[in-house]
C-alpha cells in the first residue's frame, strides 16, 4: 500500500484546479435540500475526473481521488464540535488553501467552533 503526505501544497494544488476548472464555490449553487453541494451540479463526472488527474499528479494511484474527495469535503465542513486534533487541523488547512486559491471566500468560513481535544498530541496527516 503506497502511503504520500498530505501537504498544504497539494492542498492548493487541489483548490487551484478546481476553482479553474469549475469556478468558485459560490457559483457551484445549492443542492436539492439547498444545503451546500460537494461538487458543481450536473459536472459530478467531470469534477471526479479532475480528482483522479489530480491523485496521479500528487504520486498515488488514480483510485486515491476518494481520498482527495475527503479531503476536499472539509473545505464544507461546518462542524460545531471538533475532538480531534487531526479533524481540526484538517479542517482549518482546507480551508485556508480554498481560500488562497479562491475557491471559498471568508463568508465560507464557520462563525463558531467548540474545540476538544489533547492539543500535546500531535498526530501526522497520511492518506493510505
Amino acid at each position: 500500500m503506497t502511503k504520500f503526505k498530505w501537504t498544504q501544497e497539494m492542498r492548493r494544488k487541489v483548490y487551484k484546479r478546481l476553482c479553474t476548472d469549475f469556478g468558485t464555490y459560490a457559483n457551484w449553487g445549492q443542492g436539492p435540500q439547498g444545503g451546500d453541494v460537494l461538487s458543481p451540479p450536473n459536472r459530478k463526472k467531470e469534477f471526479e475526473a479532475a480528482l483522479r488527474e489530480l491523485a496521479l499528479e500528487s504520486g498515488g494511484t488514480e483510485e486515491k481521488w476518494t481520498a482527495i474527495e475527503q479531503q476536499v469535503s472539509w473545505r464544507l465542513t461546518r462542524q460545531k464540535r471538533i475532538v480531534h486534533q487531526n479533524h481540526f487541523k484538517t479542517m482549518a488547512m482546507n480551508k485556508t488553501a480554498a481560500i488562497e486559491e479562491g475557491l471559498l471566500t471568508f463568508k465560507d468560513m464557520p462563525t463558531f467552533a467548540d474545540l476538544k481535544f489533547d492539543a500535546t498530541k500531535a498526530e501526522e496527516d497520511e492518506i493510505d
